[in-house]
């Protein structure tokens, strides 16, 4: 997958590395002192951390468009949908149904992933 590191991508990573050294600071204080409150707010500040992250994968383009894309072209171009079913590929790409991954594949590809599994299978016979 191709990712962008953007001005938003940058400061949010910034942010979020601060929180979790800040985070790893009040710990070590908490620990140090036995200071309760140190404990509780480490925690907090690491989960107000954890939750810069979706959106520093949304600016980088994981949440792009069509993110999914390269996942799926990865593995029925590498041959490995004996491993997987259509629709084990549909639901760990995030669909809910067969039929909206087809449709959504048949945009990306202009054909079915049947369709696309019977023609390479029919190249890598010839090949073979």
């Amino acid at each position: 997958m191709a990712f962008s590191i953007s001005f938003q991508t940058a400061c949010l990573g910034f942010f979020f590395f601060q929180g979790l050294l800040f985070s790893g600071l009040l710990l070590a204080r908490g620990r140090e002192y036995g200071h309760a409150p140190s404990y509780w707010l480490s925690l907090f500040v690491f989960l107000c951390s954890c939750c810069l992250v979706p959106f520093m994968m949304g600016y980088s383009g994981w949440y792009g468009k069509d993110g999914y894309r390269e996942f799926l072209l990865f593995v029925f171009a590498r041959g490995d949908q004996d491993l997987f079913t259509i629709l084990s590929i549909a639901l760990a790409c995030g669909f809910n149904s067969k039929t909206t991954f087809n449709r959504v594949f048949k945009r990306l590809t202009a054909r079915t992933p049947v369709q696309y599994l019977v023609e390479r299978s029919k190249e890598s016979s010839t090949t073979s």
